[in-house]
């Protein structure tokens, strides 16, 4: 993946990637308990905005598709601004147990053709 310096974000540099080749994967099954949160961690607050929105403000010019891995716990609350801010544009899988995502994300990393950018946000 290529990285912009802030200079040549601002010549306009980064907009000749198509965003249609690019699917992002973003874990967000978390709970926010170690934050003393309520709600899905990536639901938490970050200058007075949840995490939620910086990744999205941030990744949607640059990408085509979003694929959010939710816990049941997260989904009720984040599939609704998902909708809102994402229509048409993101999947959101449900799963039971979250431990060992990232050996998920590995595997398919050494499987697929493509390249699959992952972020993990909000791990120890």
């Amino acid at each position: 993946m290529r990285l912009y310096s802030p200079e040549e974000i601002k010549q306009g540099k980064h907009k000749a990637l198509d965003p249609s080749l690019w699917t992002v994967v973003i874990p967000a099954a978390g709970k926010g308990t170690r934050l003393g949160y309520h709600k899905a961690k990536i639901l938490y607050p970050i200058l007075g905005r949840p995490i939620l929105d910086h990744l999205i403000d941030l990744l949607e010019p640059f990408v085509g598709q979003f694929f959010f891995v939710l816990s049941p716990f997260a989904a009720s609350d984040v599939v609704p601004i998902l909708e809102r801010r994402l229509p048409g544009k993101f999947q959101a899988p449900v799963i039971k147990d979250s431990r060992g995502m990232a050996s998920l994300f590995i595997k398919q990393c050494l499987t697929s053709p493509l390249p699959i950018p992952s972020l993990f946000g909000a791990t120890r």
